[in-house]
């Protein structure tokens, strides 16, 4: 398993890739040179319900609107995450470069582990 540090890496280095991306969709979107989506109802989320639920923590009233999703054992739940999970696959879909960026990043990650074992 990779150290912390190698996968806070990746991690940056999946958040920026994204972030240029997003930008450079974002700007051509608003020069009318692409769409965004051939379907604008595809970008909007799953509708999520809520739910407040107040907690008294040392008297300070504490909502928590969106307690009932962790109890991931529901059926609500599960299908909640299904719709969310549909969702981003959507949105991502929409990305131009998106499988030249899978690509890169699978080439990024076949290095060999990092490991500290053994170093003192």
């Amino acid at each position: 398993m990779p150290s912390s540090r190698v996968m806070g890496i990746r991690v940056a280095l999946m958040a920026s890739l994204l972030a240029v991306v997003a930008c450079d969709v974002t700007d051509r979107a608003e020069e009318g040179s692409m769409p965004l989506s051939t379907n604008i109802n595809e970008l909007e989320p799953p509708m999520t319900r809520i739910e407040n639920v107040v907690d008294s923590h040392w008297g300070v009233q504490v909502e928590d609107p969106y307690r009932w999703l962790e109890n991931e054992d529901t059926e609500e739940v599960r299908r909640w995450f299904e719709a969310q999970g549909a969702h981003a696959t959507n949105v991502l879909k929409t990305l131009p470069m998106r499988q030249t960026m899978l690509e890169r990043l699978t080439e990024l990650d076949q290095g060999a582990p990092y490991s500290t074992y053994g170093v003192r």
